[in-house]
Order: C-alpha cells, then structure tokens, then sequence
C-alpha cells in the first residue's frame, strides 16, 4: 500500500470509530491506547460491527479484543483489505 491508501485507511477508521463510538476526535493518533479512550469489550463489538461495515472485511471480535492501540486497528485493516486484494 502507499502512503496515500494508508492515509486513507486511517481517516476512514477514525471517522467510523467517532462516529460508531462517539470519541473526541482531538485524542486520536496512532499511539492512542484503545482502552484510554474508552474502548472496553462492549465497545470493541461495536468498533468491529462499525470496521466491518466501513470497509466491508471481517473482523473477529477476538483478534479486535487483543488490539492495544490505533496504530493497531489501522495495521488490522490494512491487512484484512490486503488480503481481499490478493
């Protein structure tokens, strides 16, 4: 992927998660802690139902679960939307 698509992918995963889970846009950046920013196991279920409407991928609640930080969710995609292309 090239640094645009990355771009990309990053703003598409930071408006679906204000939006799905109403956080402030000010406190995310790659190195937000997903807890830190109120994502508990309920919120992870909605972040994923959310993820996968936005960008039509699976994502399983346990791999979602064991994600730490944004830099996290948004290397998540981009593997699950690299492996839809291949």
């Amino acid at each position: 992927m090239n640094t645009d698509e990355v771009g990309e992918i990053q703003s598409r995963v930071n408006k679906c998660l204000i939006e799905t889970l109403d956080l402030d846009p000010n406190e995310i950046n790659p190195r937000a802690n997903l807890r830190g920013l109120g994502i508990d196991s309920l919120a992870a279920v909605e972040m994923a139902m959310g993820l996968e409407d936005e960008f039509e991928i699976e994502a399983p609640i346990d791999e979602i679960e064991n994600l730490k930080t944004m830099q996290d969710v948004y290397t998540f995609i981009e593997r699950q939307i690299a492996t839809l292309q291949t």
